[in-house]
Order: C-alpha cells, then sequence, then structure tokens
C-alpha cells in the first residue's frame, strides 16, 4: 500500500511542477516540507487536497 502511495504522490508532484509557473526559492521550498511533516505527523498521513487548496489560497 505504502508503494501505491508513494506512486500517487510523484505523479501528483510532477504534474504540480509541470504546470507550475513560478520557481518557489529555496528558503520557501524547505519551510513547506517542514510545514508537510508536521501536518502528516499530526494528521497521522490523512491530509486532504481541499485542506490544503484552502490554505494555499488562504480560506481557511
Amino acid at each position: 500500500m505504502d508503494f501505491k502511495i508513494a506512486v500517487e504522490l510523484s505523479m501528483l508532484a510532477h504534474m504540480i511542477a509541470y504546470h507550475s509557473e513560478s520557481r518557489i526559492d529555496e528558503s520557501v521550498f524547505r519551510k513547506l516540507h517542514a510545514k508537510c511533516v508536521e501536518e502528516v505527523k499530526r494528521l497521522n498521513g490523512a491530509v486532504e487536497l481541499n485542506d490544503a487548496y484552502k490554505y494555499q489560497k488562504r480560506e481557511n
């Protein structure tokens, strides 16, 4: 099951990177990584795309 999830995550990451119009500064990337690690730990891996979208759009 972990392998299947990793494949799906890889596909999503590549799609997002391919369609990204702006470059992400290395320090911003590190902060995002730390936030995602904390979030996955806090939610026990149950991250939802809708919540991430709202966070990125600052709707929550």
